[in-house]
């Protein structure tokens, strides 16, 4: 299925979305981007400060994917995606941040973000990783791979695990890694959605990762980014 009729779908089934971020122009021109009619979210709601994140939660509001930014004027966004983590867990939760050099990505990903996102991302490819995100998998920057590895060296059967690898699902997995959506991926390589997704599902289990943030990691591992 092709992004555009991924987002129609999405958009038929009305799902909403929470912007968590303290710039006025960032906050209200992403939101007003993610929520019209090419976004693929209905509506939503937002917050600029913790505090108002947390009192979202508290009012018993559902979304179906959060982004989150780190640098609050009351805290982290990482208490907020902890929160969210909690007592939304059916949501989507992503980190949204301005460099890869921040140390809170690490945080926040162990504190459940299903992945991050940069702010120097163009509009339509932060709904579309959101899409996705929602869709198949986890939204993932690949250069933030190499520093979190060092996180997550503990994993030394990663290497071993590699080299059950086909020819193919390296080339996928290093495309995954280096940020390509599903089809972006088949395109590049010339084979169907469901192909690529069948290879994914694959990698996952010979990787035994569960999220594309994982699999970006066993990749800068494997040498592959």
């Amino acid at each position: 299925m092709r992004h555009e009729a991924i987002v129609e779908e999405m958009t038929r089934r009305e799902l909403t979305l929470l912007v968590v971020e303290d710039e006025p122009w960032i906050r209200e021109n992403v939101f007003r981007s993610l929520t019209g009619p090419t976004g693929g979210f209905k509506t939503g709601a937002t917050a600029k400060t913790v505090e108002e994140a947390m009192a979202w939660v508290r009012s018993g509001a559902r979304a179906d994917a959060a982004l989150v930014d780190l640098d609050l004027p009351d805290g982290t966004g990482i208490e907020v995606i902890a929160t969210l983590r909690a007592q939304r867990p059916e949501m989507v939760c992503v980190a949204f941040a301005t460099s890869t050099a921040d140390p809170k990505l690490t945080l926040a990903l162990r504190a459940g973000a299903d992945g991050y996102l940069l702010k120097e991302m163009p509009l339509r490819r932060i709904g579309a990783a959101l899409v996705e995100a929602l869709d198949a998998g986890q939204p993932v920057v690949p250069r933030f791979a190499r520093t979190i590895l060092r996180t997550f060296r503990h994993n030394s059967s990663r290497g071993a695990m590699g080299t059950h690898l086909t020819p193919r699902e390296r080339d996928v997995l290093t495309l995954l890694a280096k940020g390509l959506s599903y089809e972006e991926v088949g395109n590049a390589l010339g084979i169907r959605l469901g192909t690529v997704q069948s290879h994914v599902k694959r990698i996952y289990g010979r990787l035994e990762v569960n999220t594309k943030a994982e699999a970006a990691l066993a990749a800068a591992q494997l040498g592959l980014v």
